[in-house]
């Protein structure tokens, strides 16, 4: 060539098989911008996850099929997060895999070593995102539609929560209900129509360990469910907050969760996103994930140097805290509670039935329903 640069060889798909996989991935939430690919968003963990598949001639296209478990937002971290897709595949003795028609004009691989998918993405994914494993499925599988139990924790400081109170409240919410109150609703008419009723499987609320008693001391809220609705978790905490406040009594639940005599949520704020992540899930067919001891001792290290400089910065902070706490006399200040409610404090606290409502449900369909009305819709 004139300009000296020798012209790259294209990647012959039609050589190699496809299959569909699952994969089992974390990733820090405060890195990213959500789970889910959203135009004009390049930071979200599906983008650069997209990219990577790419970049490696895992996928021939963006159009691969791509389903995932829980979709979590900007902020929120998740941990043995499944997704599924179809990938190019080495091993063609491999379980469901096919061969595209273009196939079988051009010579084929012959090989039964699977590629190392793990250690492939691994390699170009940022350290915010680590693949732990993957597995063979069927071409039907869904990580979403298949899932029957879904996991989540919320970390927080003890402050000055009455956590025998948040428990008895948090217990009231395990079961099967209608958690219209506890979610947020979008005005769409797929949203407006499904049903906001979930089951709660368990739900506890328990001290990490290794810290001494007081208002630093961390604790973990546990919840598992067979399904979660927009933000329903962070307003499930920000709910308990305020009984755990002492602004509310744990009986703010059942009548919350009561929407024949509560129809609309009380305005109340969401708990941060940060502490929250999704944490696991269950497939009612097992999955067999393929693990790999050296790459999970990668991960492990990655993680651990995440874990570093963070309690690095995390002590020396505390450091700075500690020595100004002894110039502040009366040592009240409002800085947890303002996290951890991720807003300003109120200066006067409503009770929680008394303060003005969101759009109820059914306020919402009718409104629906009279501009499809005026759009000559049915």
């Amino acid at each position: 060539m004139a300009d000296g640069k020798k012209k790259s060889k294209e990647f012959d798909f039609s050589r190699y098989p496809e299959r569909r996989i699952a994969l089992l991935f974390l990733y820090f939430g405060w890195e990213h911008d959500g789970l889910v690919t959203q135009p004009n968003m390049p930071n979200t963990v599906e983008e650069v996850l997209l990219n990577a598949l790419i970049r490696t001639k895992l996928i021939r296209s963006r159009d691969c099929g791509l389903n995932r478990c829980g979709r979590t937002d900007k902020g929120v971290s998740g941990f043995r997060q499944v997704c599924s897709l179809i990938v190019r595949s080495t091993d063609i003795n491999g379980e469901g895999l096919y061969w595209k028609e273009e196939s079988a004009r051009m010579p084929r691989i012959v090989s039964t070593k699977e590629l190392d998918y793990v250690k492939i993405l691994n390699a170009v994914l940022p350290a915010s995102i680590r693949v732990l494993a993957w597995s063979p499925c069927l071409m039907d599988f869904n990580a979403r539609f298949n899932c029957s139990k879904r996991y989540y924790t919320y970390v927080f400081p003890k402050n000055g929560f009455d956590i025998e109170k948040m428990k008895i409240a948090a217990s009231y919410l395990v079961g099967s209900h209608d958690f219209r109150n506890f979610c947020r609703i979008d005005n769409n008419k797929a949203r407006l129509e499904t049903s906001y009723v979930r089951e709660i499987f368990e739900m506890d609320i328990k001290a990490i360990c290794g810290e001494p008693d007081g208002p630093y001391k961390m604790y973990q809220l546990s919840v598992s469910g067979s399904g979660f609705l927009w933000h329903m978790v962070r307003c499930v905490v920000g709910v308990l907050f305020e009984v755990g406040l002492q602004h509310e009594e744990p009986s703010v639940v059942k009548e919350l969760l009561d929407i024949e005599n509560c129809s609309a949520r009380p305005q109340y704020q969401l708990a941060k996103d940060t502490p929250l992540c999704f944490f696991d899930c269950n497939y009612n067919q097992p999955l067999e994930w393929k693990f790999d001891v050296e790459a999970l001792r990668k991960v492990f290290c990655s993680l651990e140097k995440s874990w570093i400089d963070l309690k690095v910065k995390c002590d020396m902070i505390r450091a700075m805290m500690n020595e100004i706490s002894g110039m502040i006399p009366d040592g009240n200040h409002n800085a947890m509670e303002e996290y951890i409610r991720d807003a300003p404090i109120p200066k006067k606290v409503v009770p929680m039935m008394k303060r003005p409502r969101c759009e109820s449900l059914a306020a919402r369909k009718e409104k629906m329903d009279n501009k499809k009305s005026k759009m000559g819709l049915e």
